[in-house]
């Protein structure tokens, strides 16, 4: 699963759910590309207690560890790129693969405009006609030639 910064820049929306009784646990990703989140308050106790329910539901509990999976679940979108982050918890796998899906599909399509964008203005300014791209092709050459030559002279 990707992190939500890598989310946020493909265009997924990160909301906060709107109806104030939906369950904590409630992490859905709708066609839209809006990834809803129910609103988590956060006070100086909160991180005891979620260990303290962690530990409760690993040792009561262990088919059925939801808020685990859920802090799991958060961990693997707020989380910067480790090793040793592993799959998504099971609960959270449709939604993880949706937003895989959609990061993948946004994500091309963000490169071919990026591409058509470039590779115009440079068709436009460098390429116009044959002579000026030759004449481009041509400076580019000597510039890496000149690149090279100047590593080696040092290299000596």
């Amino acid at each position: 699963m990707y992190r939500a910064t890598s989310l946020h820049d493909i265009g997924v929306e990160l909301t906060v759910e709107s109806d104030p009784t939906a369950c904590l646990l409630d992490i859905k990703f709708d066609e839209h590309g809006k990834l809803k989140i129910p609103k988590l308050a956060v006070h100086c106790n909160t991180e005891a207690y979620f260990q303290n329910v962690m530990a409760f539901e690993m040792c009561h509990y262990p088919d059925e560890a939801y808020v685990c999976s859920y802090i799991e679940q958060l961990n693997h979108l707020i989380q910067t790129a480790q090793a040793g982050i592993g799959e998504p918890p099971a609960c959270y796998w449709e939604t993880s693969n949706r937003l895989n899906q959609f990061y993948k599909e946004a994500w091309k399509l963000k490169v071919a405009i990026f591409m058509k964008q470039k590779y115009g203005i440079m068709k436009r300014v460098y390429f116009p006609n044959l002579w000026r791209g030759t004449r481009t092709v041509a400076a580019l050459t000597m510039v890496v030639l000149t690149f090279i030559q100047t590593v080696l002279a040092f290299l000596k």
